[in-house]
């Protein structure tokens, strides 16, 4: 039985020796006495004692009858290296894929800011990793596993090692059947067991091929995840200064034109309001300030006064008004973005400012007020005494129609010819009427008292022609005072575009 075997106590084992006894001139293989070659490469010739138990002739003797066992301490330290060994390879591919070895694809902020108020919960997560940068093990020995792999490695190809030497299998030998009575010639004895068994020999060979590449597995390994590492936190900080310079060129570009309308509004305003209160000093205005105030072209006006009803604001433009409600939603959707709590600048709530606004409420009620006073003036006024009239109306003729149409010529006629514009007198609409009340004065001036006179002047036909001249001419009359006196001359006013 090999040394490596569980172990009998001193006394049984020398019961069964001299049970075994060496009559037969057989080797007694206790170790305690005697020599024999090994066979075992390099190893010197063992000696053994001569005793009466033994049967075996020879050291191969020995061996052969030991294979069996060979087998099963072959296959029992084969076994544990395996283990060992397959340990070492999982770790090692544990690592290759571990953190160390994760994937940091390069990012292009770009598209999430041009599409910040459609982003999507994925989106915005993918724009926080790529500004967090690189979260990874910065360094070999930081990544997962790689200690444990190292470790596992370090200890499975040491036993892989051993199991291509004679020497390594003696130490795999004391490592797996460890005692304080297992001295180095019992030890050299069980690999020379081990060796000339052909499953334990085929055994270790096996082992030796199949795990010999460890150390460069793993070496080959940290040298990819070192790699990994290396690229990840280039790309991992290239995103972030790509979107360090984004969010700054983002926000430029939605900031820069607001800010220049800002500046602008401020520049601008103080003269758009000095130019539309100046152009709204008579009706002819120009189309700013048509669109300003809100009115068209035609437009009556009566004989009010535009300037009264302008509201200059001269209020210092900010951002939050120049926006418009399209930059308001970009901006609050860049902030999210961004994180950037101090992009307050621009808020929901602001408004734009008009510089210069028209009430064009109170403007419609006072020109509706106006222009009632206005007609009312028309309708009410008339001219001279109203006899007159009235003897115009009559059937009247000699002296009481004489009487009254002179009456009606002195009162008002006559007064009303001297008021008239000249142009009236060369009007050939009023020259006929006109002339005729004229020939009718200078008649009754150069004949006063003349019957013939007063009986013309009582006849009907006279009467009407006067009736005719002066109810025209006072309308005209009528109008052009209501328009000199109430209205001042603008009852027919309109806008005119200028």
């Amino acid at each position: 039985m090999p040394f490596a075997a569980p172990s009998m106590s001193d006394e049984e084992r020398m019961k069964a020796q001299d049970k075994n006894g060496a009559a037969d001139g057989g080797v007694n293989i206790s170790g305690e006495s005697g020599s024999f070659a090994t066979g075992v490469p390099g190893q010197e010739a063992s000696k053994v004692e001569k005793g009466s138990g033994s049967k075996f002739a020879n050291i191969q003797g020995y061996l052969d009858a030991n294979k069996e066992q060979g087998d099963q301490m072959g296959q029992k330290i084969q076994a544990d290296t395996v283990q060992k060994a397959d340990d070492a390879t999982n770790k090692v591919q544990s690592f290759g894929a571990g953190d160390g070895n994760q994937s940091v694809q390069a990012y292009d902020p770009n598209a999430a800011y041009q599409n910040a108020t459609k982003l999507t919960p994925e989106e915005k997560d993918a724009y926080n990793k790529a500004k967090q940068g690189y979260q990874g093990p910065k360094t070999l020995d930081q990544a997962s596993g790689y200690q444990d792999a190292q470790k596992a490695v370090s200890q499975a190809s040491g036993l892989v090692s051993n199991a291509g030497t004679a020497e390594g299998q003696q130490a795999l030998l004391k490592q797996t059947y460890a005692r304080p009575d297992y001295n180095a010639g019992m030890n050299a004895l069980d690999q020379s067991v081990m060796q000339n068994s052909a499953g334990a020999k085929k055994g270790f060979e096996d082992i030796t091929q199949k795990y010999s590449g460890l150390n460069k597995m793993f070496d080959s390994t940290a040298q990819n995840v070192g790699n990994k590492i290396n690229q990840n936190i280039s790309t991992g900080f290239k995103n972030q200064q790509a979107i360090g310079a984004g969010e700054a060129n983002a926000r430029s570009s939605l900031v820069d034109p607001i800010r220049q309308r800002m500046a602008e509004a401020n520049k601008n305003n103080p003269l758009l309001i000095d130019r539309v209160t100046k152009d709204a000093s008579d009706d002819t205005l120009s189309a700013e300030t048509m669109a300003s105030l809100g009115l068209s072209e035609g437009s009556n006006l009566l004989d009010m006064n535009l300037q009264k009803y302008i509201n200059p604001n001269h209020t210092q433009v900010g951002m939050d008004n120049a926006a418009t409600a399209e930059e308001r939603q970009k901006y609050a959707a860049l902030s999210d973005l961004v994180g950037d709590k101090s992009m307050n600048e621009i808020t929901s709530q602001g408004k734009a400012i008009n510089p210069i606004s028209f009430n064009k409420e109170q403007f419609d009620k006072d020109y509706t007020q106006r222009d009632a006073e206005v007609n009312k003036a028309m309708n009410d006024f008339s001219y001279g005494d109203s006899s007159g009239w009235r003897a115009f109306t009559r059937q009247d003729e000699g002296k009481n129609g004489y009487e009254q149409t002179s009456k009606l010529l002195d009162g008002g006629l006559g007064d009303m010819l001297g008021k008239l514009p000249e142009k009236w007198w060369t009007d050939p609409k009023h020259n006929e009427a006109i002339q005729k009340i004229v020939e009718l004065q200078q008649q009754g001036a150069l004949r006063q008292g003349n019957e013939e006179f007063g009986y013309n002047l009582g006849r009907r036909d006279v009467q009407e022609t006067a009736l005719d001249a002066f109810m025209r001419m006072n309308n005209q009359y009528k109008d052009t005072n209501v328009r000199n006196n109430i209205g001042k001359g603008r009852t027919d006013r309109k806008i005119k575009k200028g």
